[in-house]
């Protein structure tokens, strides 16, 4: 070395290493412009490759839109990004770097046939061929795969996006070799500077001051070039850097690098987000600290793609499907691609890893295969037919399994096909189409046309069919729902004959129940008849003076006993009757309980005083009305006490409730002290004539009243229900709706007799006239009269005579029977009213027509009265009193009876 040093001298050895070091620093620097430019050019392929990308998953999404929903709204928006894509395209082939032929060769390929499809699918729209468009997109998403060419353009990003961070890598290993050459070469030359200086002073040479001027200001130019070039330097690559910050800043994929030991180097904001670590906290710790991995499948952790890249040096892909885990445990599906970063001199110094949450899109994906799963289930799962059809050609398109059982052809002998081949009457599409014009087959009941169908054996069956219109690809389609009706039309061809015949009997059972009531009509009158006849003169002779004597007495309160029971009985088969035939008029008003419980204690205290029975009835503080039928609640309630009564211990006590219910009823209860019913007992106790058992008992009854009351009840709206334990006793209550009145009803006020002449003493008795055909009714009421000094009875045996003894005599009251031969008895009213002699004098109707109607039509009719057969003695009298009381002069009055 010294005699190196002596040979050459330090300075020109000095200079030599300068040179050299410049030398090396000028290679290095071309070297760097170089890989500024190439990273430049990286720069703008990856951006042409993001856009490419982009371009095609707005296409896409744009495509599944439009197979999805036949919008072509969504079409047309895929569709108008098809110029930006070309130009992506040719900028990605003309940036594409040397060296990687085979891989931008294959993209681009593939790219341009997708291009290709594009631009095919933009000219049949434009041409508006809407059938050949839907084949072209779908053999476009068959060939090449879209998903495909989205996987090799991201694994084609990743990559470039590896190199850029391994270029980057590079520019910063040569920026500081080139910082360390000029710090070297700066020092170099100041030891020349110094040695030259101290050489100067040592051989006192005088060195000319322009020269030293001269080679100063050289060095100095050269060095303000070298600095000036490493500042450019500095300048180009803080600006890659910031450009290389910017570009993974604003790219929607996370990024992840690390070195070459799998430490983390950098980290995207897009990377933090997902991972949930920020970058001050990753840098410098293992990726897979940061980079946690599951498989969605088993939840087992997955091998990480970072260390796999660094160990193979080769490109990794995800195994799918995987779930990132980040910081705060939540989870993400995602899709990566992660590759190794090579230096300058192509050894491994890191990789690089590109991922994005792929949540959203998995869940579209899923959902489109559930909607396409459930619609293909509910197809299959119809029991009608689905066939859709070309609405222009008629072309069957598509049909479910339904279609296939209902008229026997298999998938492949019907698509394709025209749909006369199932309906043949639809020879056209036009026919199809015009389905789709017709209102009915838009029903919302489903209710469309009716059509005969053949079936692949030749065989004719009835269809209804409904038609719908949609648009897809621009092509009018129908979809028609088919049901086979054959069974229903034959069910309704049968339901007609049923519903005539049905019609005829219901004919047959009116007319019968019209005979019915006319025969239980008949059949009152004919038993009133006798009946009357018995009671009437057994009451004669209970009243007689002398009275009879003891035994006569007694037999003749059985006979009284027994007719009044015999009429009883005959009510009440009346009422059932009436009942059953739904004959009964019931008119719901408002009507106070207090006044019918005080009635009905009336009527009901004597009859428990015989039998040793305590009553107990409520006192009412407040007024209560409910909606009933005065007649009917008051009968009911008389039926429910007189049972208490009947079948109560001796000694025993029956005591009446009145209970307001939750749902706004009120509740009357009859509670007695009896011997009870079994279970078995209640089932049987509203069965007509079931006496549960007492038949042989000393009671008398019909079981019929329960029954009765139970229908009068329902028919009032309202409920009967019993309660009842052996040895204990029973409780029978009703319930009825409440009225909102909140004052009780007042009976209505009578109409106030017109006032007349003043009435002139009466020097002879009343006459009475009597129009009636029966004898033995007639001698009744001459021997009753007879018992009157103060009356006079004239008779008559049928309507006319009585209307000429009428004129004649002019009786102060007329008894009129109603079924008389010749006119009847409300003909003969009706003549004696009209008749100016004759119109005042009070009418009274005795009669065994004790049907409620007939009762209703003779008090419209005009009869003052109407009293039924068998009559009570002391309720005619009072009748009769109360008729010749009113001014015989100034009104008509009738006595029904």
């Amino acid at each position: 070395m010294r005699r190196l040093v002596r040979a050459w001298g330090l300075p020109s050895l000095a200079i030599l290493a300068v040179l050299l070091i410049a030398a090396l620093l000028l290679q290095t620097s071309a070297q760097l412009d170089r890989s500024i430019g190439t990273f430049g050019e990286q720069r703008q392929v990856l951006t042409s490759a993001t856009l490419l990308r982009t371009g095609l998953g707005e296409y896409q999404q744009g495509i599944l839109a439009y197979l999805r929903t036949g919008d072509e709204a969504f079409l047309g928006s895929a569709l108008s990004n098809y110029d930006d894509l070309a130009r992506q395209l040719e900028a990605l082939h003309r940036l594409a770097r040397a060296g990687e032929e085979a891989r931008t060769s294959a993209l681009i390929t593939l790219a341009a046939q997708k291009l290709t499809n594009i631009a095919q699918v933009i000219e049949l729209r434009e041409e508006k061929r809407r059938d050949a468009m839907a084949e072209a997109i779908r053999l476009g998403e068959s060939s090449p795969p879209l998903d495909t060419l989205m996987s090799e353009l991201d694994a084609f990003r990743h990559a470039l996006e590896a190199r850029l961070s391994a270029d980057d890598m590079v520019l910063k290993s040569r920026l500081g070799t080139i910082f360390q050459m000029t710090i070297l070469l700066l020092v170099l030359a100041a030891i020349i500077a110094l040695t030259l200086l101290y050489r100067k002073g040592r051989r006192t040479r005088v060195i000319p001051p322009d020269d030293a001027l001269s080679e100063s200001q050289t060095a100095l130019v050269s060095q303000e070039k070298r600095n000036v070039f490493l500042q450019d330097s500095n300048s180009d690559l803080r600006s890659s850097e910031e450009n290389l910050d910017v570009t993974l800043n604003a790219i929607a994929d996370g990024v992840i690098t690390t070195d070459a030991k799998g430490c983390v180097t950098r980290l995207n904001p897009v990377a933090e987000r997902l991972t949930g670590y920020s970058r001050a906290y990753a840098i410098g710790r293992p990726a897979d600290d940061i980079f946690h991995l599951i498989k969605k499948l088993d939840r087992s952790p997955a091998p990480s793609p970072l260390m796999q890249a660094l160990a193979t040096q080769r490109i990794q892909g995800i195994a799918n499907p995987t779930i990132l885990v980040s910081q705060d445990g939540s989870e993400r599906d995602i899709n990566d691609s992660c590759a190794p970063i090579h230096g300058h001199d192509r050894e491994v110094i890191g990789s690089v890893v590109v991922f994005r949450d792929v949540s959203k899109d998995y869940k579209i994906q899923q959902d489109l295969r559930d909607s396409a799963t459930q619609v293909r289930t509910i197809l299959s799962t119809l029991v009608d037919g689905v066939v859709t059809v070309n609405a222009t050609s008629g072309i069957i398109i598509s049909a479910n399994p339904a279609t296939e059982r209902l008229f026997g052809y298999t998938p492949t002998e019907m698509i394709g096909q025209a749909f006369r081949l199932l309906v043949p009457a639809l020879t056209h599409g036009s026919d199809i189409a015009r389905l789709c014009d017709t209102p009915t087959c838009l029903a919302t009941d489903g209710i469309g046309n009716e059509v005969t169908g053949r079936r692949k054996d030749g065989s004719l069956i009835t269809l209804d069919i409904a038609v719908g219109e949609m648009d897809q690809g621009g092509q009018r389609y129908c979809t028609s729902i088919l049901r086979d009706i054959t069974a229903r039309k034959t069910w309704e061809r049968e339901l007609q004959e049923t519903s005539a015949k049905l019609k005829e009997a219901k004919a047959i059972a009116d007319k019968a129940n019209l005979a019915k009531s006319e025969f239980l009509s008949s059949m009152s009158h004919e038993l009133r008849s006798p009946l009357n006849a018995i009671l009437g003169f057994a009451q004669l002779l209970e009243s007689e003076d002398p009275p009879p004597s003891p035994i006569q007495k007694a037999n003749i309160e059985q006979i009284l006993h027994a007719g009044w029971y015999l009429l009883e009985l005959i009510n009440e088969i009346l009422d059932l009757a009436l009942i059953e035939s739904g004959r009964v008029a019931i008119s719901l008003n408002a009507v106070s309980l207090t006044d019918v419980m005080q009635e009905c204690q009336a009527m009901i205290e004597p009859q428990a005083m015989k039998r040793g029975i305590t009553m107990a009835f409520p006192r009412f503080t407040n007024p209560c009305l409910v909606k009933a039928d005065r007649t009917r609640l008051k009968q009911v309630l008389i039926n429910l006490m007189t049972n208490s009564i009947k079948y109560n211990k001796p000694q025993g006590k029956v005591s009446v409730a009145i209970l307001a219910t939750a749902h706004g009823r009120i509740r009357v209860s009859v509670l007695d002290t009896g011997v009870g019913l079994t279970p078995v007992k209640i089932t049987q106790l509203f069965q007509p004539f079931n006496r549960l058992g007492q038949e042989a008992g000393t009671e008398e009854g019909t079981g019929i009243g329960l029954v009765v009351s139970k229908r009068l009840i329902e028919l009032m709206h309202g409920e009967i229900g019993v309660e009842s334990q052996e040895d204990i006793g029973s409780t029978f209550w009703i319930e009825l709706d409440t009225h909102q009145e909140t004052e009780a009803a007042t009976a209505p006020e009578e109409a106030a007799p017109i006032p007349g002449p003043p009435p002139m003493a009466r020097t002879r008795p009343h006459i009475l006239l009597y129009v009636e055909d029966n004898m033995a009714n007639m001698r009744l009421i001459e021997q009753l009269i007879a018992r009157h000094p103060e009356m006079r009875l004239l008779t008559a045996p049928n309507g006319k005579i009585g209307i000429d003894i009428a004129r004649a005599s002019m009786p102060d009251v007329i008894l009129m029977d109603i079924n008389l031969p010749g006119i009847n008895g409300i003909e003969t009213m009706k003549i004696l009213r009209c008749d100016p002699t004759t119109a005042h004098i009070p009418i009274i109707a005795i009669s065994a027509n004790a049907m409620p109607h007939d009762i209703e039509s003779g008090l419209e009719a005009g009869f003052f009265r109407y009293l039924t057969k068998p009559i009570k003695i002391d309720v005619l009298m009072e009748t009769l009193l109360l008729a010749l009381e009113v001014n015989p002069r100034s009104r008509v009055v009738a006595i029904i009876a």
